[in-house]
């Protein structure tokens, strides 16, 4: 078959693959999980329900682009864009996925090589379980379930291949923009263009062009993102700010923060899957740039183990392991079907093997896409007294429930007292927050609390109180029962005289 013949036939196959990832994609619910965190402060500022009353409001945020582009989609454009954005970072990862599969090797003669690789990178991020193969270590990702600001690390991963493809400048500025964009993606752009200089000195600027000026203006730009940020911030109080830092890791992140309880079975074979994937492309300026990163990754988490250091904990280098773990696994991936595809161009039996294959893949994804489909059908479910505040809030009631009830604000587009998932990132704020958090767990506790408390959580402008049914009743003169089903009690601030 002709170079040019296979090229027709493989865009048919990408059509496919893309198509059969936007359909399988285990997304949930719009305005559900972290974009009750993420998406809050846009939707607020674009007066989304009364959410421009909540506390979070006042406080400092540090997603300001994030920020504007949910206010500009939910004020002047579709909700809907939300999702479609999030399908789009995803194909994006799918196809990023089909070219570091083949980074190697021109594949184009062979277009069942493509369909098989792609619809198994499909079928494997379609499943919840084996989609983790494209996650990084200590519970981080790209592409979770909702649209929010690390789907943009997608740019992140992208950049790596334009690198690859010998267009430097575009790698470098999408890396930038993905550090604007949430700040997560600084210290990996900054990583991954260090390896970059790394592969232009080994590879020189024929196979690994980098020239000086883009080198230099991709670091920059990186480093401005955190001084804009620290700005925002600004006035920090060192000791508050170091604090703060220690809540966060500790208390509410450690998952995501402490090496000590994220490092696993799961992080050491993902460990292994890029030094695999490196040695394979040990010849290759791909193999140098994820064998530097992986190095980085590995001291800054001893680093931050031995040491104890909360504010690069914080910084969370280790999230470039998003970017360099899914590459690793789609070389890996890929390799195994070059093998296969050669064997096939010999051999009639491993060409129906390579068919089976796809066959394979195809039905899983569908079996994953009806699955994902009716999962997204009970997860859209909340429990019932969202609907009794939906119709009986006032725009100034502040809500106080259970700071594990994450999708609160958004499900009702009401104040909430505290969330335990929506949190600052200032030091005196964190220090509120968790001294917030800590009022509402006692308040919602299976314990009544006492009636100086209550009226103490009323001075900060509480006005309903949203108890587990199996707690103790509250009788307190200025609270009253208001609403009560088989999951909870509300309880409505209503003052002598009222």
């Amino acid at each position: 078959m002709s170079k040019k013949a296979g090229n027709f036939i493989n865009m048919y196959y990408l059509l496919f693959i893309l198509v059969a990832a936007c359909i399988s994609l285990p997304r949930h619910p719009l305005f559900s999980d972290n974009q009750n965190t993420k998406l809050l402060y846009g939707l607020a500022k674009a007066s989304y329900g009364n959410l421009r009353h909540d506390w979070l409001l006042k406080i400092t945020n540090t997603l300001p682009f994030f920020d504007a582009l949910v206010f500009a989609v939910h004020q002047f454009l579709w909700d809907g864009i939300f999702s479609a954005l999030y399908i789009a970072c995803g194909l994006l990862l799918v196809y990023a996925g089909l070219k570091f599969s083949s980074i190697q090797e021109d594949r184009a003669a062979a277009p069942l090589y493509s369909l098989t690789v792609g619809m198994w990178l499909v079928a494997l991020f379609a499943n919840n379980a084996t989609g983790r193969l494209f996650e990084g270590v200590a519970h981080q990702y790209i592409l979770g379930h909702v649209f929010e600001p690390s789907n943009f690390g997608v740019l992140t991963l992208f950049a790596v291949f334009l690198f690859c493809a010998r267009k430097p400048g575009w790698s470098v500025t999408l890396m930038v923009i993905a550090a604007w964009i949430h700040n997560a993606y600084i210290a990996p752009g900054l990583m991954l263009m260090l390896g970059m200089l790394i592969a232009r000195w080994r590879f020189g600027g024929g196979q690994a062009p980098f020239p000086l000026f883009t080198l230099l203006g991709g670091i920059g730009g990186c480093l401005c993102a955190p001084l804009f940020s620290y700005s925002l911030l600004a006035p920090i109080d060192p000791q508050a700010q170091l604090e703060a830092f220690r809540i966060i890791t500790t208390e509410r992140i450690p998952e995501h923060s402490l090496p000590e309880i994220w490092f696993g079975a799961d992080a050491a074979f993902k460990a292994i899957a890029v030094a695999a994937a490196v040695w394979l492309l040990r010849r290759h300026p791909l193999g140098w740039i994820l064998g530097f990163v992986e190095v980085l990754i590995v001291l800054a988490s001893l680093w931050v183990w031995i040491m104890r250091d909360f504010e690069l904990a914080f910084a969370a280098p280790w999230r470039a392991s998003v970017i360099i773990v899914p590459i690793a696994n789609a070389v890996l991936i890929g390799k195994a079907f070059q093998w296969l595809s050669h064997k096939a161009e010999q051999n009639g039996r491993y060409q129906k093997a390579q068919l089976g294959l796809v066959v394979v893949a195809v039905v899983a994804t569908g079996i994953f896409a009806v699955s994902n489909y009716h999962k997204l059908e009970k997860r859209a479910q909340h429990p019932a007294y969202y609907a009794w505040v939906q119709e009986h809030a006032q725009p100034k009631d502040v809500f106080l429930n259970d700071p594990n009830d994450s999708n609160f604000r958004l499900a009702t587009g009401q104040p909430q007292y505290i969330s335990w998932k929506t949190h600052p990132y200032r030091g005196q704020e964190v220090l509120e927050w968790s001294a917030r958090v800590a009022k509402a767990r006692a308040a919602t506790g299976k314990k009544a609390p006492s009636c100086q408390n209550l009226d103490a959580l009323a001075g900060e402008a509480v006005t309903h109180l949203v108890r587990p049914a199996t707690s103790e009743s509250i009788y307190c003169p200025d609270w009253k029962q208001a609403y009560a089903d088989k999951g909870v009690v509300i309880y409505q601030h209503q003052p002598a005289g009222n």
